[in-house]
């Protein structure tokens, strides 16, 4: 429980790293700034490591045994950036940081879309391994939507990094960018809900087999009698 507890601070800590390099760069050299993130994400990778429940996502649909975890990726080489930022001392570099795990993020998903199951399908087995056969083709056309916002996302947080104030810069990139990423979340999940309602899409395949399994023994059973 305290681990989670620590793990959530480290999370919003590191989802703040905007408003840091703001405050930050009032004070400090470029390479203070990058040493404290540094020590940040370190923490949330060795927790990662750590944890026995860390999410992980099949690399394929049938072989569960070969897992990978590519959402830890971004956290990686965003720690790795961060560290050459360090080095450099370079407040250009720093003010990257988004157009970094926008690229990273969108190499991920599109990717899956290379070789499937889409991302946003292997999110989903994660709560239903029995996705429904209907449900396949929106997991992947919501996972194209999501590379097109780490484009549209990234080229804006590159062009704030290379032609705006550090006003500017933080205010997209850590608040209006989050904003966004939170109405995408929220249109996604009413249309999905429409799209379950309109395909009549409820259960997992295997429990309405088990039903209808369940429904020929009992035919079965009455038609004896």
């Amino acid at each position: 429980m305290l681990k989670a507890v620590f793990n959530g601070i480290l999370v919003v800590l590191t989802l703040l790293y905007p408003v840091a390099i703001y405050l930050g760069l009032q004070t400090m050299e470029p390479r203070g700034i990058a040493l404290i993130l540094l020590v940040l994400f370190g923490l949330r990778i060795i927790l990662g490591i750590a944890s026995k429940t860390a999410p992980k996502i099949a690399k394929t649909t049938s072989e569960h045994k070969n897992r990978i975890q590519p959402l830890q990726l971004p956290l990686i080489v965003g720690t790795v950036f961060i560290a050459i930022v360090a080095a450099l001392n370079s407040k250009i570099s720093l003010l990257f940081y988004p157009v970094v795990i926008n690229s990273v993020m969108l190499t991920i998903f599109a990717a899956t879309l290379a070789k499937p199951p889409s991302m946003i399908e292997r999110l989903a087995r994660l709560t239903e391994p029995d996705l429904p056969a209907e449900a396949i083709p929106y997991t992947r056309n919501v996972t194209v939507i999501w590379c097109l916002f780490f484009i549209i996302n990234g080229s804006i947080a590159l062009y704030t990094s290379l032609y705006s104030t550090i006003e500017v810069w933080s205010l997209y990139n850590g608040l209006i960018s989050y904003i966004a990423m939170g109405l995408l979340f929220a249109i996604e999940f009413i249309v999905r809900m429409y799209v379950k309602r309109a395909h009549n899409i409820h259960r997992p395949s295997s429990d309405i087999k088990k039903t209808d399994l369940k429904k020929t023994d009992k035919t079965k059973t009455a038609n004896r009698e």
